[in-house]
């Protein structure tokens, strides 16, 4: 039996994805041991893709040793990581090198490259032929140079890369993953490959069909504050149904990657903020009050336990220190400012130490209870009506195994 994981997503508080431009090595080493100190397992961090390779065939050499600080420092306080690969998409902005723009398309996220906004969008990063031999180059740099360090649990290769760009359809989205997990388990047989999907992925077809995908480790993120078709934007189901939903479409166990919620500085009630469209949905964007976050934090770890996750990674580390608050994309997305388990002045919150305490526990994998009825093959002929019908479903089930 293995353990049930707990992790955190991480960028420095006081750096963000500005982070490898402005590496600091002390900050790493400070905020790692914080991490360590919440005995937690795993850090997934992500590799921004216009400081890792800023030319298609040159790979940042002084972004490499970076790196290979990070994986050392982790090491040595006995974390594992999940590097992320092709990044992408990141906080509701996509970051692109300026040789991925594409100037004849546009982009439904803001798009920046060398530290300014562009109008552009990016190339076909799933068919592009000079592109995808790009992709494989700096596959063939990381994967090769790490493989065999210590610190490396799995490899990502992209967070929630269809916000960066949709593929034109299912078959190519799947011939793309073939290709990339193919040439990275060529280079590292013995690490798990996965890939950052998103609740976008089953709440629409967006080309991931997940059931198709070839990946060793299946990951999924969910946050309820983004799920209109919840009870309450603090719903504490969602999360372990898109990982029995996502279990059920891909027929394997989940990690569940990324899941939080923002709150209210210390002592505030909750806040609503505004509501805006997210792709194809309107959402209500709210402030948890700390109290709630850490019922939240209880509630979803248990029940992800519960249904047999495999583990659950909270994004995020920290709240954003106030000085970084005008930067992309902290100046317009406010939530992401306060979606940390550690507030910006480095003191734990209430769901960080319930965190810690889940993690105390080093409770070990169960199977999932919960069988949902839908149809797999089916499933994206219609997912958001599909998605809907299958949570009523789980909703009646998982009362059948908690009194949460």
């Amino acid at each position: 039996m293995v353990k049930f994981l707990i992790g955190v997503n991480y960028w420095p508080r006081k750096k963000a994805m500005y982070w490898w431009k402005e590496f600091e090595e002390d900050e790493v080493r400070s905020e790692f041991k914080k991490i360590r100190d919440l005995s937690v397992d795993i850090i997934r961090f992500f590799l921004l893709w216009e400081d890792f390779q800023p030319t298609p065939w040159k790979v940042n050499k002084e972004t490499l040793i970076k790196l290979e600080t990070v994986l050392n420092i982790a090491d040595k306080y006995r974390l594992k990581t999940i590097p992320t690969l092709f990044v992408g998409h990141m906080s509701g902005v996509n970051w692109a090198p300026k040789w991925l723009l594409d100037k004849s398309s546009s982009s439904v996220y803001p798009v920046i490259s060398g530290g300014k906004v562009t109008p552009y969008g990016v190339k076909d990063i799933y068919r592009d032929q000079d592109v995808l031999k790009a992709e494989i180059f700096l596959i063939k740099t990381i994967v090769s140079a790490f493989k065999e360090h210590p610190a490396i649990y799995a490899w990502d290769i992209s967070n929630e890369i269809d916000n960066l760009k949709i593929p034109d359809s299912p078959q190519i989205a799947k011939n793309w993953c073939n290709v990339i997990f193919s040439e990275i388990k060529r280079l590292d047989p013995q690490h798990p490959v996965t890939l950052g999907l998103h609740q976008e992925n089953l709440e629409f077809d967006k080309g991931f069909h997940i059931q198709d995908l070839p990946f060793d480790l299946v990951s999924m993120h969910g946050y309820s504050i983004l799920a209109p078709w919840a009870e309450d934007p603090l719903d504490s189901d969602v999360v372990p149904f898109l990982n029995v939903l996502t279990e059920h479409l891909a027929g394997k166990p989940v990690i569940f990657q990324e899941f939080g919620i923002p709150t209210a500085p210390s002592g505030s009630p909750e806040r609503i903020l505004n509501k805006v469209l997210i792709f194809k949905k309107e959402v209500t964007l709210v402030l948890a009050s700390e109290d709630e976050a850490a019922t939240y934090y209880k509630e979803v770890l248990e029940k992800l336990y519960l249904v047999g996750s495999l583990g659950a990674v909270a994004w995020c580390f920290s709240d954003y220190d106030p000085s970084i608050w005008n930067r992309f994309p902290l100046d317009k997305n406010v939530i992401e400012r306060f979606m940390g388990i550690v507030r910006s002045d480095g003191n734990l919150k209430y769901a960080g130490k319930v965190l810690h305490e889940f993690a105390l526990q080093r409770k070990k994998v169960v199977s999932c209870p919960i069988k949902l009825n839908i149809l797999r093959e089916n499933y994206y002929n219609n997912p958001l009506k599909n998605l809907k019908e299958a949570f009523k479903e789980f909703k009646k089930k998982i009362r059948e195994i908690t009194f949460i």
